[in-house]
């Protein structure tokens, strides 16, 4: 659990950017990195200390596997964003073969090791579905929140997908899948249309922003 006069100063660093910013977002490098799905309970506490503090969204990373999305207070959590920009060449030459067998042993099939024909990106598969946070405020106020689904590709670029393609249902099922597996009850739709695979706000999508986030997909 985090140590409280760590939560004491995160508080008081949320209240001073709550004083002059509309909108306060808090960014965590944290969790378990190979492991899917799993949360810590650090992890849940401090997403929720920093919403109950004032911030109005919050971004994890560090995993190397997309996480789930929690909704609290009426405010979105993004456990995990996954991999976007990773360039890692040459993992052969950077450790040893008893190096590379210690990670085996303790990640399995998940452990950082050389992939035949993903010379920048050493990790699982599921490593390369990613995600782009997407939120639009009226102020301070959330009105639409989701995800764009995307996929890295063995040059280390990033493709993001409408939600009805193949690749990017790929995404969207892992993302439901870890989200069951780690118990968060967060329940994801799809705006048929759009760029955007969405979680609702209080149970609706502005259908008036829908041509707005179509342009936002063109533009990427």
């Amino acid at each position: 659990m985090p140590y409280p006069e760590d939560v004491a100063l995160l508080r008081e660093d949320i209240a001073a950017a709550r004083a002059t910013a509309d909108v306060v977002v808090g960014s965590f490098h944290w969790g378990e990195a190979n492991r899917p799905a799993v949360l810590h309970d650090y992890e849940r506490s401090l997403a929720h200390e920093a919403i109950d503090a004032g911030v109005d969204v919050v971004l994890g990373h560090h995993h190397h596997l997309l996480r789930g999305i929690e909704w609290y207070h009426d405010r979105p959590i993004f456990y995990g964003l996954g991999h976007f920009v990773f360039d890692l060449p040459g993992i052969e030459e950077r450790t040893t073969e008893g190096m590379l067998e210690k990670w085996r042993q303790k990640h399995g099939e998940y452990a950082l090791g050389p992939r035949e024909g993903w010379p920048l990106l050493p990790f699982h598969p599921d490593a390369r579905l990613t995600m782009i946070a997407y939120l639009q405020f009226a102020g301070s106020r959330i009105e639409v929140a989701g995800i764009i689904p995307c996929t890295i590709v063995p040059d280390g670029c990033v493709v993001p997908h409408r939600p009805d393609e193949e690749d990017g249902r790929r995404v969207l099922q892992y993302l439901v899948r870890v989200t069951q597996d780690a118990g968060l009850a967060t329940r994801y739709e799809v705006l048929h249309g759009t760029a955007l695979a969405s979680f609702p706000v209080v149970g609706a999508i502005a259908r008036s922003h829908e041509r707005a986030l179509a342009a936002v997909m063109a533009n990427t």
